[in-house]
């Protein structure tokens, strides 16, 4: 199974996550939620697509940990955090998570 099918079997039936960024939560943990509405993958890049105008580029061979309520991933070279069409955030370590506890 590749990551975008990982990613897709996770979200399945879960609806909306909290978002985790490397320097901690994006929006506030207990309030903002956020739904991925599209997974693009190619050999070198996976870009989700949430709602709110936010996507995430993520770089490198990446590693997905999945457990009951959280989806994890690490190991990327370079992540984007973009917003509105404008990188916010550009991280070259750490893990981002989704959680819908």
């Amino acid at each position: 199974m590749n990551t975008k099918d990982k990613i897709n079997n996770f979200i399945k039936n879960r609806g909306s996550f909290h978002l985790f960024l490397p320097d901690g939560a994006y929006g506030r943990p207990c309030d903002n939620r956020y739904s991925i509405e599209e997974i693009r993958q190619s050999d070198s890049e996976l870009i989700l697509i949430l709602d709110d105008d936010i996507h995430l580029n993520f770089f490198g061979d990446l590693v997905l940990h999945e457990k009951e309520h959280e989806l994890s991933i690490s190991e990327f070279k370079k992540f984007y955090f973009k917003k509105n069409g404008r990188i916010e955030r550009v991280y070259d370590y750490g893990e981002v998570f989704f959680s819908n506890f």
